[in-house]
């Protein structure tokens, strides 16, 4: 059945006790793509120890390269990935799946499990009936165990690190309708705009960013003024400071590094193994009378990715058919690729987008998250 799934048809398993899942989609090449929920989804309580962590890395799993946003059509992806390109093998797919579920999530049994399927293009989706989910996992002695991941030296993150395997995909709950809609948040339609004056060239630029992408980086963009760690304390909010905790070196290794994977056109080697020589798992947070300073503190930041620019987000998240239309696009020498869309294309602009079924509202703090972030 993975081997059927098509660009834009996804497969999400989840556990109904702890919210732990895996999800599956077909790639426009042809491949399969595969994923587990990072820590930066869950629960302080529900977080993987490193040492799974690591076990995750063995199994084959890639780990996130960037924070909650979608996955970028250079194929990363926020979440414990894998990307398979043709010819798939879907029975090591599948199994890889079951067992990184069993052993690494420790969920049980298929009971606990329950599926989605769906093709999404945009903003409409509806959902899929599999009739192959209806057979059960193997039982879990048929299984390969993870245990050499949990123990064993890191394996390279490659096709070849997939277990052999011979098991089905696990026992779904109750199937959807094929009528049935799976809907879209509301806040996944809505996208904020805004004409400013670019201070670099001194052109006018339309900003274009879904609603849920703006505000998120409005409530980070407030540490970038903030001079002491008890001033960061007190003016994010709780998730953030945990989040910039993590980006200084204050918590997994894989939220230390989180960044390091977007590039440009001058690639660096060797970062991920010069972070981790620098990562002290024992280290803790400064007190609040020590001096906080953005882009010393968190490397992110220093390197550009953290904040991103807002050109950078609008190549990340703008539909590709507008992209294509109406924006110019560059790669950066460090930071990724970036989309500029000049004022006078807005009113175009916002009609299509208008036409896909968006909804637009005119943002002037735009303004202000530019100012923060410079680009």
């Amino acid at each position: 059945m993975l081997a059927r799934l098509l660009h834009r048809q996804f497969l999400i398993l989840e556990c109904r006790v702890s919210g732990y899942y895996a999800q599956a989609t077909g790639t426009d090449a042809g491949g399969l793509w595969l994923e587990v929920v990072a820590n930066q989804y869950l629960p302080m309580q529900e977080r993987l120890p490193r040492a799974k962590l690591a076990a995750l890395r063995r199994l084959g799993w890639h780990p996130p390269d960037r924070g909650p946003s979608p996955r970028t059509r250079r194929g990363r992806s926020p979440n414990y990935f894998v990307e398979l390109t043709p010819p798939v093998d879907a029975q090591a797919a599948g199994q890889l799946i079951a067992v990184t579920l069993r052993d690494i999530y420790g969920v049980p049994s298929p009971d606990h499990l329950s599926y989605r399927a769906f093709e999404q293009f945009m903003v409409w989706s509806r959902a899929l009936v599999l009739p192959e989910l209806d057979g059960q996992l193997a039982p879990a002695a048929a299984l390969p165990s993870a245990a050499d991941a949990l123990s064993s030296e890191p394996k390279p993150n490659t096709d070849e690190a997939l277990l052999p395997a011979d098991a089905n995909l696990p026992e779904p709950g109750p199937r959807p309708t094929p009528d049935e809609p799976v809907p879209v948040p509301a806040e996944d339609n809505e996208l904020v705009w805004c004409v400013v004056e670019q201070a670099s060239d001194g052109q006018e630029k339309l900003l274009v960013l879904p609603r849920a992408t703006f505000e998120h980086w409005m409530k980070r963009v407030v540490a970038l003024s903030c001079t002491t760690w008890g001033e960061l304390r007190q003016r994010v909010m709780p998730e953030v400071y945990e989040e910039i905790c993590g980006l200084c070196g204050y918590g997994t290794l894989d939220e230390f590094t989180r960044y390091l994977d977007i590039q440009g056109q001058a690639p660096l080697s060797g970062l991920y193994e010069a972070a981790a020589a620098a990562y002290d798992p024992e280290a803790v947070p400064p007190a609040d009378e020590e001096p906080f300073e953005a882009s010393r503190d968190i490397p992110a930041c220093a390197d550009g990715d953290w904040p991103p620019a807002v050109a950078y987000l609008m190549c990340e998240e703008l539909p590709q058919q507008i992209l294509d239309a109406y924006a110019r696009r560059y790669m950066t020498t460090l930071n990724g690729e970036y989309a500029e869309i000049p004022a006078d294309r807005k009113d175009a602009v916002l009609r299509d987008l208008a036409a896909l079924g968006y909804r637009l509202v005119e943002e002037p703090r735009l303004n202000e998250l530019l100012d923060a972030v410079g680009v």
